[in-house]
């Protein structure tokens, strides 16, 4: 749903836990994978995750998204 240079913001079908870590990779940007850990859920299964292990290059690529995004967000 959202990313950002520290965590993100997840919508599952599957119950999640506070305190449990995952490994995740995001769809269509195979280089942005690692770990994560439930910080808390914010709504009906939306949850808030904070990164715990993410590789340069997918640092790399989150920062890229997160100034597209605020350009964009400029531009309206």
């Amino acid at each position: 749903m959202d990313i950002g240079p520290g965590g993100m913001r997840v919508h599952t079908t599957r119950p999640l836990g506070v305190d449990e870590l995952l490994e995740f990779e995001v769809p269509d940007r195979a280089r942005i994978n690692g770990r994560a850990r439930v910080l808390r859920e914010q709504a009906y299964r939306v949850y808030a995750l904070r990164f715990e292990k993410l590789g340069d290059e997918a640092r790399a690529e989150i920062a890229s998204l997160a100034a597209v995004a605020a350009t964009s967000a400029r531009a309206r």
